[in-house]
């Protein structure tokens, strides 16, 4: 025979450890939740900074194909004719780099886009000095060349053929994208014209 007195409660004590098992289930799943929606947004917030920075960059490369000649020989607004002068030190931070640049050039500015995002650029010419390119000087102005290929002869003795001298110049181009949450984005693209 069951003693029924010995058992009242055991199924209001069986049922809170239930209770209490399901509340801790559902805490943890609003928890995983919860995490999920803040990194999807970071990673929204990430990409629309790259979007942005892109844009940048495509805005810097139209401004070089619409400026040429004389106009690229000298700085101007964005625009840096000896930027070889400028790398960035592996001891130094992009906001510590960009402040630099900041401080001594005045980097472009586009107008804010729809998801919140700033982005500003700088373009460095890879040459030494200002002027034109490849000039003789005094002093010469020299540049970043691309590589030089050459091609020797024959078993017959062809002779050996060099490329002449490159007239096309490398450009780094520098954006800086500042967006919401205190978010800043830096990219770096190198472009050849």
């Amino acid at each position: 025979m069951l003693n029924h007195k010995r058992q009242r409660g055991v199924v209001l004590f069986l049922s809170l450890i239930v209770l209490v098992a399901l509340m801790l289930g559902g805490l943890a799943l609003f928890r995983n939740v919860d995490t999920s929606i803040l990194v999807s947004g970071n990673v929204a917030l990430q990409k629309n900074a790259t979007r942005s920075g892109d844009a940048g960059a495509e805005a810097a490369i139209a401004w070089l194909q619409a400026n040429s000649g004389p106009t690229l020989y000298n700085d101007a607004a964005g625009y840096v004719a000896a930027g070889l002068a400028n790398p960035k030190s592996s001891a130094q931070t992009w906001a510590q780099y960009w402040s630099t640049l900041e401080g001594v050039y005045a980097p472009v500015t586009l107008p804010t886009d729809a998801a919140g995002n700033t982005a500003s650029y700088l373009i460095q010419r890879l040459c030494n000095l200002t002027g034109q390119a490849y000039s003789a000087g005094p002093p010469p102005v020299e540049c970043v060349e691309p590589p030089t290929s050459s091609t020797t002869g024959s078993s017959k003795g062809a002779g050996f053929i060099a490329l002449n001298r490159p007239t096309t110049v490398y450009y780094r181009i520098t954006v800086r994208t500042a967006g919401p949450k205190n978010s800043v984005s830096f990219i770096q693209t190198t472009v050849l014209m």
